[in-house]
């Protein structure tokens, strides 16, 4: 009988779309799993058969989408690889053992073939596809047995930051995969130096960030709870000869958010700021220390229809103000731009 004290989830960057090489990776600190070999079956009722009953023969086999979701709390060091397969467009540097990495969305289609990644500012040309294997570990097994699910080349179709009062942040990355295999590990209880491991970094509380929203800081406004969420509306694309999808076209990148806040006595200027179009800016960063941060920027949003609603008589008024992120009319400044400070990684990721 297996329990969930017995297995682990493990990303580990791949070698390019549809490769089966991987490298060492992170053990997650994960909150939950919903991932799945997604397989489709087609029942054809419609056939003229003799009786009323089904026959296995009218059944068909379609494809196959693996992927799903992962929410976990994310740490310096094991959130880039995550940021890398959903933005694929990155610059990193080192200095003094402390890297830095930049992350933009990437603004054209990503070749589906190779490995020379996106590297470089918004305005730069996409690079090959940087993928991820997600591994799903069970149970230890006996020999001959497989406890292991593998996701293989993995991009990130969408991920969502959540960021609540009493609670840590939050990381949920929804996963395509281009392939799914199973095998044993029946020798590593835990993750280990030729997988990866667990990061030593705290994760980031939710009295270490700081926030500022169309000019006011957190210390101006009483924030509860925000969510940035980033997509990049992947389609899953059927061509003949290819039962599985051979590859997932990027669509439109949409990145959106939600903030909660208690009503301040100025509240209401909001909604005249939404019904003008008025743009303003989202900054915000999370921190443990100088070499162990992650930050975000999106300076050109715009407030979403939303209302204001009153509370009973011992509740304080909250408001939820919706908004969207776009890039600038230029299109030289991405909508959303992502920073992770960090040790331990090398300005390409390399595990050091």
């Amino acid at each position: 009988m297996s329990k969930g004290y017995e297995g682990w989830i493990l990303v580990r960057e791949g070698n390019g779309w549809g490769s089966t090489t991987v490298r060492e990776g992170h053990a997650l600190f994960a909150d939950s799993v919903d991932l799945s070999v997604n397989k489709e079956f087609t029942e054809r009722p419609e056939k003229i058969t003799f009786g009323r009953s089904l026959k296995a023969s009218q059944r068909t086999s379609g494809a196959q989408k693996p992927g799903g979701n992962v929410e976990f709390q994310p740490r310096s060091d094991d959130f880039p690889l995550i940021l890398m397969a959903h933005n694929q467009m990155y610059e990193g540097t080192v200095s003094a053992s402390v890297a830095t990495y930049t992350f933009v969305p990437v603004k054209t289609q990503p070749d589906w073939a190779g490995a020379s990644y996106g590297s470089g500012s918004y305005t730069t040309n996409a690079g090959d596809m940087f993928v991820v294997d997600v591994w799903q570990k069970f149970h230890s097994a006996a020999s001959g047995t497989a406890n292991v699910q593998k996701y293989i080349s993995c991009f990130v179709d969408e991920i969502t930051m959540t960021a609540a009062a009493n609670e840590d942040l939050k990381i949920n990355a929804s996963f395509k995969a281009d392939s799914y295999g199973s095998s044993n590990i029946s020798a590593a209880t835990n993750p280990n130096s030729s997988q990866g491991s667990y990061s030593t970094n705290s994760q980031f509380e939710f009295f270490s960030g700081t926030m500022t929203f169309a000019g006011d800081s957190e210390t101006d406004i009483d924030i509860t709870n925000f969510t940035i969420s980033s997509k990049n509306n992947a389609e899953d694309r059927i061509t003949i000869g290819n039962l599985n999808p051979a590859r997932y076209p990027f669509g439109r990148i949409m990145v959106d958010g939600e903030l909660t806040m208690d009503m301040p006595n100025d509240g209401l200027k909001h909604m005249g700021s939404m019904l003008d179009g008025e743009a303003f800016a989202v900054v915000g960063t999370f921190y443990n220390a100088a070499d162990d941060q992650i930050s975000f920027s999106m300076p050109n949003c715009r407030r979403d229809p939303f209302s204001v609603n009153q509370s009973g008589g011992e509740a304080i008024n909250e408001m939820s103000i919706p908004f969207s992120a776009y890039e600038s009319d230029d299109g030289v400044t991405s909508p959303i731009t992502w920073t992770v400070t960090t040790t331990g990684l090398g300005s390409a990721f390399s595990i050091e």
